[in-house]
């Protein structure tokens, strides 16, 4: 048997994703799975694994950004041990602990049935098709560092809901920015203005203790409604996919 070097780690929820995901990065393919991820190199001569751990944690974080954009799902992943496995001999290097957080709340799966009961829509089946296609793309768009960013505003989001509208603003104030202002960033999106404005009022408003100012107008200050949380995450979201679509047209 030649030498075979892998990486693992672990991630919780364990079921983050139902189903195992596989994707195939520069001289490595890693399978996700039940808790853990394991990374196989395909240079077993590599000289430095380390390097590669690095730039592999680095390509599944995004995998886990990507799939928050359909999930909204916390998550910690953690390890990055060094599996060297040659004939009669088996190495492990465990590095500096690290986590990474990212969040949920999610909605709960509903499904129906025919008279027969056989299950004619499943809406937990439909979300795990949709996250998995999501984290795939973010995934493919890994090396655009403005997506990057994009990804990682709506992850601080999650994971701070008292700032949570100030996060999701950083990335309408992002799209303004690459694309020149809010017209043209509209335009090429394929934003309404409408929707674009909407957006900056509830984030905007004074009242709203998640709001961007902290409810600084106190007399009036109240928690943002589920009406309004629910806008703001959907638009955010949309922002974000149509960056996406932009890069990478369908």
């Amino acid at each position: 048997m030649a030498k075979v070097i892998s990486i693992e780690w672990s991630y919780s929820p364990s079921d983050f994703f139902r189903e195992p995901v596989e994707e195939s990065g520069d001289n490595y393919v890693a399978r996700l799975e039940n808790g853990s991820v394991v990374a196989t190199l395909l240079d077993s001569q590599i000289e430095n694994p380390e390097t590669a751990r690095q730039k592999i944690e680095a390509d599944l974080t995004i995998i886990f950004l990507g799939a928050q954009l359909q999930s909204d799902r916390k998550y910690c992943l953690t390890g990055g041990t060094i599996v060297t496995t040659s004939p009669g001999s088996r190495s492990v290097a465990v590095p500096a602990s690290g986590t990474r957080l990212v969040a949920t709340v999610g909605d709960v799966d509903t499904s129906t049935s025919d008279s027969s009961g056989k299950v004619t829509f499943d809406s937990g089946v439909e979300k795990e098709k949709k996250k998995v296609e999501s984290s795939r793309r973010a995934f493919k768009l890994r090396g655009d560092p403005k997506l990057v960013q994009l990804l990682l505003s709506h992850n601080a989001a999650i994971n701070a809901p008292h700032d949570e509208f100030k996060r999701l603003y950083e990335i309408r104030d992002a799209l303004s920015e690459i694309f020149g202002g809010k017209k043209n960033a509209c335009k090429v999106l394929g934003i309404s203005e409408t929707t674009w404005s909407q957006f900056g009022n509830i984030t905007n408003d004074p009242k709203l203790s998640q709001g961007r100012h902290g409810g600084k107008n106190s007399e009036q200050r109240r928690n943002a409604t589920d009406d309004e949380l629910k806008a703001v995450r959907a638009i955010a979201k949309a922002m974000i996919e149509a960056y996406e679509d932009h890069i990478d047209p369908k």
